[in-house]
């Protein structure tokens, strides 16, 4: 997978971790975030949405719950039901990590269809940000979080 974004023009790709000012950068810089992770990353997610940006995924559980394919990012599949599925319960097989990504030929289909759309790109920018400013305010969070912490508190 790294060799394949490495070779694709105007691709940045940042394998390690990113301070936040240089991070805010390269997602503004950028036409959409590609995150082809095993399992859901909320905030690698909903950061970019924020920002205007849509996200390219995988189909690793969780992630279904915030990309919606086609309209405000893509799922890639390869993932799903070979290191990460649910059933009764979200599961994992750490052992298959290694040698499993999302499919490379749908990850660059994808791409290509943003690098051939730029009006694709404007759509799903505008639902990413939608989605995040009606689905997951930052005022939803807070009172979330305050009632965590009441009830962890309060309750005996």
């Amino acid at each position: 997978m790294a060799d394949f974004i490495t070779k694709c023009q105007s691709v940045t790709y940042r394998p390690a971790h990113v301070e936040e000012p240089e991070l805010i950068k390269a997602i503004m810089d950028s036409d959409c975030v590609l995150l082809p992770s095993h399992r859901v990353h909320v905030h690698s997610i909903l950061f970019p949405f924020s920002l205007g940006k849509p996200v390219i995924g995988s189909d690793g559980w969780g992630v279904d719950e915030y990309i919606i394919d086609g309209i405000n990012g893509y799922r890639v599949k390869g993932i799903y039901g070979v290191t990460s599925w649910r059933d009764d319960l979200m599961r994992e097989d750490y052992s298959k990590w290694p040698d499993t990504m999302p499919s490379v030929d749908e990850l660059a289909c994808r791409m290509t269809i943003l690098a051939d759309e730029p009006e694709k790109i404007k759509s799903l920018s505008r639902a990413a940000h939608d989605y995040v400013n009606d689905v997951h305010p930052i005022s939803r969070t807070k009172r979330m979080v305050k009632d965590v912490f009441e009830k962890a508190v309060y309750t005996k």
